[in-house]
């Protein structure tokens, strides 16, 4: 009999961001490992707004979702609570019952806190229940919230922190990870296991050639403040003579992100491209001297690992889990 591992997200599975890469690639190496993997995403774009915006059709029923349904991995898509994120993990227990109704289930494998109102069924049935700790849970617990600050704070502990501590694994992304959840959310030790994401071979297929000049320089990632975009905009805005161009790739605040280039009079040498796909990303990296991206805080920097793999340095803040991922002055500068 298959290990059959159930694997539960808080997202749709093309939202794009580093998280949901490492998801849709932790399916797959299961699948390649041999085990059965049964996928249960809550149809949500972010946890952050409200009331919550539904994700578009290509991050609902995308490309990416068509290659994890090629690999023969079931996938089973809830829809989000209008409520709040608090109360996807009702959807979420419903979901699991029906499966378990299916037939037997060895491993939950929950991305966030989605499966928090799962434990207790899972518990009773001996099944294996895991956590993966992938996210800044510093930036998480620090951040500024709106009116009924309280409630957040309250719904954090009991949702987040008891599910990291009853879960009979929790399996953080980096050292630095690892440090948050048994400080921040009281994780015993013993039950962490460290685990670094896996990066796609296709970055490799066509390394960057040596430069003997630095000129051609991209970021790829969300376009957010906190990933660092606006900070790298207002840096090269003070080097414009110099001979070089940017290439930006990801979605998020890209009307923000066009504004900041032309208020820099940088148009003619910032190229825009929106979000992409891995074999356009992949070209694009071929062919670019330096990745530049100054994340404010990372849980691991899946973007800086996979600009490695294509031979690119790196520039970026020396912040979160970055130091393990770029030695300074050796795959790039912090």
């Amino acid at each position: 009999m298959k290990l059959h591992v159930v694997l539960t997200c808080p997202h749709a599975l093309g939202v794009p961001g580093g998280g949901l890469v490492h998801c849709r690639n932790l399916a797959a190496d299961l699948v390649r490992a041999g085990a059965a993997v049964t996928l249960v995403p809550v149809e949500s774009w972010t946890m952050s707004m409200w009331p919550r915006p539904v994700p578009p059709p290509e991050m609902r029923e995308g490309p990416e979702v068509a290659r994890l349904r090629e690999a023969g991995i079931d996938i089973v898509r809830l829809e989000q609570s209008r409520w709040g994120w608090w109360f996807d993990g009702l959807a979420v227990r419903r979901a699991l019952h029906g499966i378990l109704g299916q037939g037997p289930v060895h491993a939950v494998l929950g991305w966030w806190a989605e499966h928090a109102h799962s434990l207790r069924m899972l518990t009773v049935r001996g099944i294996f229940v895991g956590t993966l700790a992938a996210a800044p849970y510093s930036q998480w617990w620090g951040r500024d919230l709106p009116r009924l600050g309280w409630l957040h704070r309250r719904m954090d502990r009991k949702l987040v922190a008891e599910t990291y501590r009853r879960s009979d694994r929790v399996f953080a992304n980096s050292e630095f990870t690892a440090d948050e959840v048994r400080r921040l959310l009281g994780v015993d030790a013993d039950r962490i296991r460290i685990v670094h994401p896996p990066v796609s071979g296709r970055f490799a297929q066509d390394v960057a050639p040596a430069a003997n000049e630095v000129r051609r320089l991209v970021y790829f990632g969300r376009l957010e403040r906190e990933k660092g975009i606006f900070d790298l905009l207002d840096a090269l805005a003070l080097v414009a003579e110099r001979p070089w161009t940017l290439t930006v790739a990801g979605s998020g605040q890209a009307e923000s992100v066009r504004e900041a280039v032309e208020r820099h009079g940088l148009s003619d040498r910032v190229a825009l491209l929106g979000e992409v796909d891995g074999s356009r990303l992949t070209r694009e990296l071929s062919t670019s001297h330096l990745a530049v991206l100054p994340s404010h805080g990372e849980s691991f920097g899946l973007s800086l690992a996979e600009a490695h793999v294509a031979g690119l340095p790196a520039i970026a803040y020396d912040a979160g889990a970055v130091r393990e991922v770029v030695a300074p002055g050796e795959s790039g500068w912090l």
